[in-house]
Formats: C-alpha cells, structure tokens, sequence
C-alpha cells in the first residue's frame, strides 16, 4: 500500500503550486473526499494515482508518499 509520509508536506507541496485540494483531486482523476481520506491516513493511494499526483505538483516520490508494508 502507498501512503502519505507527512500531511503537512503535502499540503504545502499542493499550496506553493496553486491549487487547492478540490482542484489536484479534479486534476488527479480523483474525488476530493477520496484524497481527503488518502491525506488522513483513512485510504492508500494506487502507484498510478500517486505518480500522476508527483508529475501534476513536479515532486519525487519520495517527497511526498511512502510505501507501507505489512
């Protein structure tokens, strides 16, 4: 499964490129209640979501998800 690392860097990873939430989720493909829940902790997030969410706010992966193994 692919989480968040930190909520906060990637909040401020969508703020500093100007969009909020609502607008990344849109351009993501995605519900703003769906990345809500992925920001929370709540959902994981597929490679192919989180790699079009890098490629929209210009980051690693690294930067901004971790993968969770259990």
């Amino acid at each position: 499964m692919i989480g968040v690392k930190s909520k906060n860097a990637f909040l401020e990873a969508i703020y500093k490129n100007g969009y909020s939430l609502t607008h990344l989720a849109e351009k993501a493909g995605m519900s703003q209640s769906n990345l809500s829940n992925v920001l929370g902790g709540r959902n994981g997030i597929s490679p192919k979501k989180a790699k079009v969410i890098i490629g929209i706010l210009s980051v690693e992966f690294d930067d901004l998800f971790c993968v969770i193994t259990k």
